[in-house]
Parts: structure tokens; C-alpha cells; sequence
């Protein structure tokens, strides 16, 4: 599926931008959707991959939660493990204070719980998916089809009432970073994947991204642009939870492969490259600032060059988020050659599904 790389490197591309470019993100929250993209292309290919292994009733279901573990930390903890150790060793904006939150994949309960952001906030969403895959596969593997659509339905309807109860209730705290509010988006993904292999469920959810939520998302969104209102806490989850059903429009067409211009774009060699290494851009997009101004004002300070960070600042937004870019594309996919493509190569090698055998 190669054009899912392509929606990746869109969905990377949004988080950077709403990061290096919020000047000229306005009240679009582009970083928003770009995370919200992510979460259901992971509940998509999570459950997807669960269910083709999942044993016949009888059969032991330890060996697939131990592939599935053993896959999942060889994609994530390796280059992760690096970033921190990095960010621990620079100590860049002080973030020592919190690794160890970001170490145990709890990054969302400490926003949570102190309200406030740092470089290594934006990891919070890797904390939801980490807590994610933790529960994910017992329920898969452990529950009918039909009790899976009941769960996943309940997941996606029961979420923006969540959100909405814990803004009501606990705003002290910043609930929306929790996984059990992200449950709309895994979830829609995870159904996604579920009803690919059920005609009749297929043909029931089909109409419902075109129909239903695509629309009601554009109404929204357009009512909040027009009148400069701020949506109400419930018509804001509601927002966020048919936007990304309707995501599964764009998952599931690149699943299948688009054709014409969309499939063009999607599978072009650039945007498919950009896809394969989101990961490692996600890692170092936000902490890029900090070490760029940080590596000018060395380089000034050994007369190596005479421009440091106060001069950098001073450009043209365009050219800075062009400098960012760079230094993350490099460091990025050096990610991906030293740490991430050898981690994939022992995933497959100790990763791997025994064959079943017949009787």
C-alpha cells in the first residue's frame, strides 16, 4: 500500500508546518489534522495486521501477542530511545525535568496533569498510540467480530462525549491528550479495517464518510471561519470525530490504490521517500529549532561563521521553515539508514509469523 507513505508524509508535513509556521496557520489547525491523520491510519494497520493473524478458535494466542510486541518495539523504541538519550544529554530547553515522563511513553498524562507544553510535548501522541497497542490486541484477539464492531462503535460514539464531560468537569486539567479521547480516531481506523473483510458491514459504513460526517465536518469547520466563534466544546468533538471518519475516504482509496491525479500525487518517489521516514521527522521536527539555533551559536562563538541565531531569527519565515526542514530531512533519514531500517530487517527475522501448519 504505497500511496499510504503518501498520507503520512502529508500528515507529517501538517505537524511541522503548525509547528515551525504558526503565523501563517491562522485558526486552521493543520497540526491537528495531521495527528488526528495518523492516529487512524495506526488503528487501521494495527487491526488489520491483528486480524490476519488471528489464531482459529482453539489455537494459543501467546505467539501472536509476542510477534506482535517484538514487531512493535523494534519500529518505535529504538529511534525514540535515541532522540531522548540526545535530548537528555543537550538538555535542550531544560527538558530533563520531564524525560522521564516521555521515557515511559506517559508524555500525555504529564500535559495532563501540568497544563503546559515544552519541545517534547509534541510526543504525546506516540504516548496515546504506545497505550494503544498495549490494550489493542487482547481485545482483538480475545473477542468475536461482532463483539469488535460493538467495541469499536461504542469506542468512536463514546469518545467526543468523554472529551466533552472531562472539558466540563476537570478543565484544571488538559484531558484532550488522553488515549480514551483519541478513541474516535483509532477506532474509526480500527472499524475501517474490520469491515474490509464483512461485505455486508462494508456496504453499510461506505455510505456513511460521504453522506454523513463529511459533510457535518465541513459545515462545521466552515461556520467556525466565517463567524470567528469558537465552536462549543461539543460541537467541537462532535468536529473532530466526524472529521476523522471521514478520513477513512483518503485511507481507504490509498489502501486500494487512487487512480488519476490523487494517485499520481500519493505515490510520487518524493512523497513516498518523505512517508517512509515520517517517523524520524516526527521525532526531531520539534526539538529542530531548538538545535539549529543552538549549533549557529556555536559555530559563531568558534568564528566558524558570522551568522548565529539572533541573525537566523531574523529571516523570512519561508527560509527558516526551509533551514528546518533540511537539518530534519537529514537527520531524519539518517534515523532511518543507521537505527530504523536495521530494526526493520531483525522485526522481520524475529518478528515473523510461524507458518500454520494443516492438519
Amino acid at each position: 500500500m504505497p500511496q499510504l507513505d503518501g498520507l503520512r508524509a502529508i500528515a507529517v508535513f501538517a505537524v511541522a508546518w503548525s509547528h515551525w509556521m504558526r503565523e501563517y496557520c491562522g485558526e486552521l489547525p493543520v497540526g491537528h489534522f495531521g495527528v488526528q491523520l495518523f492516529f487512524v491510519l495506526s488503528g487501521f494497520l494495527i487491526t488489520g495486521i491483528l486480524l490476519r493473524e488471528k489464531p482459529e478458535p482453539g489455537e494459543s494466542r501467546g505467539p501472536v501477542l509476542k510477534q506482535f510486541f517484538i514487531r512493535r518495539a523494534l519500529r518505535i523504541i529504538p529511534a525514540y530511545s535515541l532522540v531522548l538519550a540526545v535530548v537528555w544529554l543537550a538538555n535542550f530547553s531544560d527538558t530533563r525535568a520531564t524525560i522521564a515522563w516521555h521515557a515511559s511513553y506517559l508524555t500525555n498524562m504529564q500535559i495532563f496533569l501540568a497544563k503546559s507544553y515544552s519541545p517534547l510535548s509534541h510526543f504525546w501522541s506516540l504516548s496515546v498510540e504506545e497505550q494503544f497497542y498495549l490494550i489493542w490486541p487482547w481485545v482483538v484477539l480475545w473477542t468475536s467480530p461482532r463483539t469488535l464492531l460493538r467495541v469499536l462503535i461504542g469506542m468512536i460514539i463514546g469518545a467526543p462525549f468523554l472529551q466533552v464531560a472531562l472539558v466540563t468537569f476537570l478543565p484544571q486539567y488538559e484531558s484532550t491528550v488522553l488515549m480514551p479521547v483519541a478513541a474516535d480516531a483509532l477506532g474509526v481506523g480500527a472499524l475501517l479495517a474490520l469491515v474490509e473483510g464483512h461485505a455486508k458491514w462494508k456496504a453499510t459504513f461506505r455510505p456513511i464518510p460521504w453522506l454523513v460526517c463529511l459533510p457535518l465536518f465541513l459545515l462545521l469547520q466552515s461556520n467556525y471561519h466565517l463567524t470567528g466563534q469558537v465552536l462549543p466544546w461539543g460541537a467541537e468533538a462532535v468536529r473532530k470525530t466526524v472529521m476523522v471518519v471521514s478520513f477513512t475516504l483518503l485511507i481507504s482509496g490509498a489502501a486500494t490504490g487512487f487512480r488519476g491525479p490523487v494517485g499520481w500525487v500519493l505515490s510520487h518517489p518524493l512523497l513516498t521517500g518523505v512517508g517512509k521516514i515520517s517517523y524520524g521527522i516526527y521525532l526531531i521536527h520539534n526539538i529542530t529549532p531548538d538545535l539549529v539555533t543552538w549549533g549557529l551559536d556555536w559555530l559563531q562563538g568558534h568564528h566558524w561563521t558570522t551568522t548565529g541565531s539572533r541573525e537566523f531569527l531574523q529571516l523570512e519565515p519561508g527560509w527558516r521553515f526551509v533551514a528546518y526542514g533540511d537539518v530534519t530531512l537529514i537527520l531524519a533519514g539518517a534515523s532511518w539508514l543507521l537505527v530504523e531500517r536495521p530494526c526493520l530487517r531483525l522485526k522481520e527475522r524475529w518478528g515473523k509469523m510461524e507458518p500454520k501448519q494443516k492438519s
